[in-house]
């Protein structure tokens, strides 16, 4: 999944997770995926996981259990994107869409410069 595939589904995601009484779940959210086949995607749709596993890659990937934990992540990667060394390509659809969510529309520099230091803090 790209970045702002899983930005769109995190709290879905994080559901399926740590809030759910079952032990064994479908990944459903990875229906976005594009591969090769059709047939590929719904053969990992159908594949099942344990959720002991599945929260387990979860801490490994965020540090932790939390969806505010993992939201202050993804923004830190979205910085990247926005700023990273690839700053001058031309292709910005994805760099602009990373600013917008790091910082709402209308902010002063002083509001954003805040903001930045709060994330990387």
């Amino acid at each position: 999944m790209t970045i702002r595939e899983v930005w769109d589904r995190l709290e879905e995601i994080h559901k399926a997770i740590w809030l759910t009484d079952k032990e064994i779940v479908t990944r459903s959210w990875l229906s976005v995926c594009k591969l090769r086949k059709k047939k590929d995607i719904r053969n990992v749709l159908k594949e099942e996981y344990e959720v002991f596993y599945l929260r387990e890659v979860w801490v490994h990937a965020f540090g932790g259990w939390e969806l505010s934990r993992a939201r202050i992540l993804l923004r830190c990667m979205m910085f990247f994107m926005a700023f990273g060394s690839d700053m001058v390509c031309l292709d910005t659809d994805d760099r602009q869409w990373a600013f917008e969510i790091s910082f709402p529309k209308n902010s002063e520099w002083q509001s954003i410069k805040s903001d930045i230091a709060k994330i990387l803090r």
